[in-house]
């Protein structure tokens, strides 16, 4: 499912890719333009992206190699093809969302919401991604190339989707294309609530967030008298508290031992469907 991806292989101008694969982040980039040769895959080790919880994905690259960054923390990956070298500098289109196969259909579409897109001329520090990825840019820092913050009303095909960057301004604006229902922009990233046989999942809230790995879970997100089991997980995505909720707001304990960072909390019935999910942080 891919995010971004530039270049295409039936003329050998590929320049390189960022997908979810299997709920694991992955980023493909190609020396010669040829997608026969010169191509490099670095993944992340463990599933970092989850269904209904919004999720800021970074990935920096330099002559060391890629690093992927889920909610401003480095998760762990490897280079399971190639190695490092010049990304080719392709002329074809960039495409946000989609990938553009072989006999020019556009194929694996991002399965969800971008919120925000923006690309740069160099790696971005962890302190540069912390201080930035909650909050808008002003189009004018250093190494900006692109800026795409999806702020543009409207759905379906041929509307403009606006270049937020000063540097580069309408030079780089695209294009939507698709169907009349997609795509569609929104303005803020957000839990997004689903309905499974007749179980409403909606965000359970956490206070307060961020924490020191101590705080409240108010959670109606299952009829009166079914227990609610609940598991929180790091973004490498090992388990660090399991318990069930015996009333609908609980104190909840994981410690700093745990360490600072973002963490994902999970609601499930007793029928292990999904009643809830959540994200916080610990510092």
């Amino acid at each position: 499912h891919t995010i971004v991806a530039k270049g295409w292989c039936n003329n050998a101008d590929y320049a390189y890719y960022l997908e979810v694969i299997n709920g694991k982040i992955q980023f493909m980039w190609n020396t010669t333009g040829s997608c026969g040769s010169g191509n490099n895959i670095f993944r992340s080790d463990s599933v970092v992206i989850y269904p209904y919880a919004c999720t800021h994905v970074a990935v920096t690259y330099d002559p060391a190699g890629a690093t992927i960054y889920i909610n401003g923390v480095m998760v762990p990956g490897s280079q399971l093809t190639g190695g490092v070298g010049s990304i080719h500098n392709s002329a074809d289109p960039m495409l946000i969302g989609t990938y553009k196969s072989i006999n020019s259909t556009y194929v694996s579409f991002v399965d969800g919401e971008i919120d925000e897109l923006r690309l740069w001329n160099y790696a971005l520090s962890p302190a540069e991604i912390n201080a930035r990825m909650n909050m808008p840019l002003t189009g004018n820092e250093p190494g900006l190339i692109a800026y795409y913050d999806m702020e543009e009303p409207g759905t379906g095909p041929g509307f403009t989707l606006l270049n937020q960057c000063v540097a580069t301004m309408t030079l780089l604006n695209g294009v939507t294309t698709g169907t009349n229902a997609s795509p569609s922009h929104i303005p803020v990233c957000t839990l997004v609530g689903i309905e499974q046989e007749g179980i409403s999942v909606i965000p359970p809230g956490i206070y307060p967030n961020p924490n020191k790995g101590r705080f409240m879970l108010v959670a109606g997100t299952a009829s009166p008298g079914s227990p609610v089991f609940v598991e929180i997980r790091n973004v490498m995505s090992q388990i660090v508290y399991k318990g069930m909720l015996t009333r609908p707001e609980t104190d909840i304990t994981i410690g700093t031992d745990s360490g600072s960072g973002m963490y994902i909390l999970e609601l499930r019935n007793d029928r292990n469907e999904m009643a809830g999910l959540a994200r916080f942080v610990i510092h």
